[in-house]
């Protein structure tokens, strides 16, 4: 038995079934059930604002004004402060998926956008002015974020003769609580991350630099060093000027060595510091790569080890620690405060590594470098109190197929036109005697050697023939050393020698042997003496020569004051085959 509806009189005499509503007519739309809300999720810990599954504690949510996409402000590394979401939370914000330029509000290449770090808007690397080729290294503020840059502060003076004028206090009265407290505010405030050195790293009382201003004690003793440093180093220290920009600015042509190496401003050799001299040089050598260009185009050289260095600090403190104050190798000659050393290159390479490439800087055709060890170099040096000074130097092979006494021959600029380049070719030419050998220069000549060879030459003849005018070619030969080839080239240059050819005498010589010593071309092989010849000299001219050369007041070899045994070659055992 089913249960029937009873219909239940109104007090109005209306029924509440509904199937007698619908038979008065009457009906009442149902009320739509109330919209739930949705539940925002973080897309990078899917945590809530109640709950951020990443630090376990409520966080408000960022949502994005276009999709709805959330984030917690620590999901997304922004600042723990919470400065940038107080930012963010001022406009419609945009995730990174929906990030559009603030220039031409449209999103373009997501390659070429990049983000403020304290508004978070987006711009495009092309659309900054100026334009920007890649996103700058740091923090990065947009324009419309960009703190105002701060008045340039008045320079104060350093100068330690000047005392610093009184500062000036001046006196506020401040009769509102509000502006003292402002006030007081604005003077203990440390700086913002914003506007810290440190670009955000660091922060509060760690950012504060205001302990580390200079005090005036400190700027004091730092006048002091420089003052001093000046006074030790020669010249006055500037460092290099800034532009407005920031960056170092090129020193300009009057700028003292020190800031041209402080900017890092480098040119190709063109001098060297050699003691207490500035040299310019005349021609490039080889150094290393790293020394092919040196700070204001100065190179600096040890005067003992010939060690080359970049700078006045590092030839200072090379100078301190330097032990030699003679070349290595034997001392052969000392007369008078002049002395020459000889050094094998076998024994002593690096030293004769380096006098090749000084060496090279002023001769053309200087071929040797590294290869030293096959050769004998003789150093000459004058010595006084503080060491013994390079001078000049020679260098030959320990076993010269063609006889040559003297390789490469070079004197520093400095001590040129003082005579020492005929010291160096005599000192050969006694050095060839004691071994019982007639020298010669190693062919071809420089310019400078072949006019300095042919003026030693004549001089050397002139004097044989003003001690003995009745001589052979033989006798000259032995009593200077020289070959019978430069003999006779120096007899023809001066026109002093006569061939009889069939009873007729003439006065030159085939022209071939006169021409194969020009300093350009080789030496040829050694001619025979001719058999019929005179030497005719004028005696007159030959007094006034020797006159005028005396007169320079040249130092001269002393061949008592040499202690040299000739260099042997060790042969090499022959093994038994046997």
């Amino acid at each position: 038995m089913g249960a029937s509806a009873v219909a239940r009189p109104t007090p109005d005499g209306a029924e509440k079934t509904a199937a007698g509503r619908r038979r008065q007519g009457v009906t009442k739309k149902r009320a739509p059930p109330p919209a739930s809300q949705p539940v925002r999720l973080c897309a990078f810990c899917l945590g809530t604002e109640a709950h951020n599954r990443h630090t376990n504690a409520p966080e408000p949510l960022v949502v994005c004004s276009d999709c709805g996409s959330c984030g917690h402000a620590s999901c997304m590394h922004w600042d723990h402060a919470g400065k940038k979401l107080a930012v963010v939370q001022t406009y419609d914000w945009r995730c990174m998926e929906c990030k559009i330029c603030e220039v031409c509000l449209d999103k373009g290449d997501d390659e070429q956008i990049m983000f403020c770090d304290r508004c978070d808007r987006g711009w495009h690397l092309y659309c900054l002015r100026p334009a920007l080729d890649k996103p700058p290294k740091g923090l990065w503020y947009c324009p419309m974020c960009k703190p105002p840059k701060p008045a340039a502060a008045p320079k104060r003076s350093v100068s330690p003769h000047k005392e610093a004028p009184p500062k000036k206090i001046v006196r506020l009265r401040v009769t509102r609580k509000e502006d003292a407290a402002s006030t007081a505010s604005e003077g203990d405030a440390v700086p913002t991350d914003d506007d810290a050195p440190f670009s955000g790293l660091l922060e509060g009382e760690d950012a504060d630099t205001r302990a580390q201003v200079p005090s005036p004690d400190d700027q004091e003793r730092f006048q002091r060093s420089m003052l001093a440093a000046e006074q030790q180093l020669g010249g006055a220290v500037t460092l290099p000027a800034r532009s407005r920009s920031g960056t170092p600015m090129l020193p300009s042509t009057g700028s003292t060595h020190a800031a041209a190496a402080a900017c890092g401003y480098a040119l190709p050799i063109s001098m060297i510091r050699f003691g207490a001299y500035d040299i310019d040089t005349w021609f490039q050598a080889p150094f290393p790569e790293e020394y092919s260009r040196v700070p204001d185009g100065r190179l600096w050289v040890c005067e003992f080890c010939l060690k080359y260095m970049k700078s006045r600090f590092m030839a200072m403190r090379h100078r301190m620690k330097c032990m030699m104050h003679h070349p290595p190798g034997q001392e052969i000659y000392r007369a008078s405060g002049i002395s020459v050393f000889e050094v094998d290159g076998s024994k002593n390479k690096i030293y004769c590594q380096n006098l090749c490439l000084l060496a090279k800087l002023f001769l053309d055709h200087k071929t040797l470098y590294y290869d030293v060890e096959p050769f004998l170099f003789y150093v000459f040096v004058e010595s006084d109190e503080h060491g013994s000074h390079f001078v000049g130097y020679y260098s030959k092979e320990k076993r010269s197929p063609m006889d040559y006494n003297v390789s490469c021959i070079m004197t520093l600029p400095i001590h040129q036109r003082r005579g020492w380049g005929y010291f160096l070719i005599e000192m050969s030419y006694l050095l060839s005697q004691k071994e019982h050998r007639l020298g010669s220069p190693e062919k071809p000549l420089s310019d400078l050697g072949f006019l300095t060879y042919r003026s030693y030459w004549k001089l050397a003849v002139m004097r044989v023939l003003s001690a003995e005018p009745q001589c052979s070619l033989e006798d000259i030969t032995l009593r200077t050393g020289m070959k019978m080839d430069d003999v006779l080239y120096t007899l023809q240059d001066n026109q002093m020698l006569h061939v009889f050819h069939n009873g007729t005498p003439e006065g030159r010589l085939p022209p071939e042997y006169f021409t194969s010593h020009t300093p350009d071309l080789p030496a040829p092989e050694a001619e025979p003496a001719p058999n019929d010849y005179t030497i005719r000299v004028d005696a007159e001219a030959l007094h006034t020569f020797l006159a005028q050369h005396d007169a320079k007041q040249y130092v001269r070899v002393q061949p008592d004051k040499l202690r040299w045994t000739p260099f042997l070659l060790k042969q090499a055992p022959v093994e038994n085959t046997k």
